[in-house]
């Protein structure tokens, strides 16, 4: 006789821990664009010319949409998620999907005309999400 067992099986804990995984970084999108646009209003960067006034977040558009989708699109894509492979440590992963994130972002406010969008703001948001997720 077996003894019984407690907790989650093993398919439901990974499937528990993808969807929280996915959510973490979904919402890591969203907070690391606002706080892009917070760091460059309110800290000084030598690299960038000046401080960002704080009402240009008011009159970009944000496609806070595409932000999210493109985030887990390129991180699935990226391998991030899947934990069968392990020769290769999760920050390569991470690192490659933030930078084809943030350049696909580039792509798409370029070709909807948004010029008004400062561009600090991606460097600022790369920066950002890559420290946050791998932290995550």
């Amino acid at each position: 006789m077996s003894a019984p067992r407690f907790g989650p099986r093993p398919q439901e804990y990974a499937r528990r821990r993808w969807w929280m995984l996915v959510i973490g970084d979904l919402v890591i999108a969203v907070v690391v664009y606002r706080l892009a646009f917070l760091l460059r209003s309110l800290v000084y960067i030598p690299v960038f010319r000046g401080l960002l006034p704080m009402g240009v977040y008011h009159e970009v558009p944000h496609l806070l949409w595409v932000v999210v989708g493109s985030q887990f699109f390129w991180l699935h894509l990226g391998g991030v998620y899947d934990t069968t492979d392990s020769r290769q440590g999760i920050f390569p992963r991470i690192l490659q999907a933030v930078v084809l994130h943030v350049l696909f972002l580039i792509a798409v406010y370029y070709f909807t005309k948004n010029f008004g969008f400062p561009r600090s703001v991606f460097a600022s948001y790369f920066v950002l999400d890559v420290v946050f997720l791998t932290a995550w």
